[in-house]
């Protein structure tokens, strides 16, 4: 299992994900930086996303949808701030509609991707998803938005299994 470590800080409207990975930091920031490897554990197991748009330059918006079980698709995007390559990524992830345009009837989620190396050729990534209130946090974690990110992640060990 990837993900190590979930906590839920409802004053700071905080969720923060911590996993590892037996693989070394390069291929951990490969898997946020590459499409081909994100589309593959980004979104649960029965939502597999599809990225229209992934660009991790500062500034670019990087669009995706989620294709649930029924055939339903649901649209997100980021939109880059800081890109620090193998150490961080900042975004801030929105919900949007079918064109790409950011549903404001959502909360938007702030989100810092940090990647470290550790002892023998392994990583962590610590995924801190802040959001503008608790009630906006509560909101998200109503949706599901802890277990989904949890089985999403937990995803990465598969693909990393099946790249070797």
């Amino acid at each position: 299992m990837s993900v190590v470590d979930v906590q839920k800080n409802l004053d700071a409207a905080q969720l923060t994900l911590v996993a590892e990975l037996d693989a070394p930091v390069t291929t951990a920031w490969n898997l946020y930086a590459n499409q081909q490897f994100v589309e593959k554990w980004w979104g649960p197991p029965r939502y597999p996303a599809t990225f229209t748009n992934h660009d991790l330059a500062p500034g670019a918006t990087v669009n995706y949808f989620m294709t649930g079980p029924d055939g339903d698709k649901y649209h997100g995007l980021w939109q880059v701030q800081e890109v620090t390559p193998e150490r961080e990524i900042h975004f801030t992830d929105r919900f949007a509609d079918s064109h790409g345009q950011v549903d404001a009837a959502l909360p938007a989620s702030d989100v810092v991707v940090a990647f470290e190396a550790l002892d023998g050729n392994r990583s962590r990534i610590t995924t801190v998803t802040t959001m503008s209130s608790r009630e906006d946090l509560k909101e998200v974690l109503k949706m599901g938005a802890e277990e989904g990110t949890v089985q999403a992640m937990n995803q990465m060990d598969t693909l990393l299994e099946s790249a070797t």
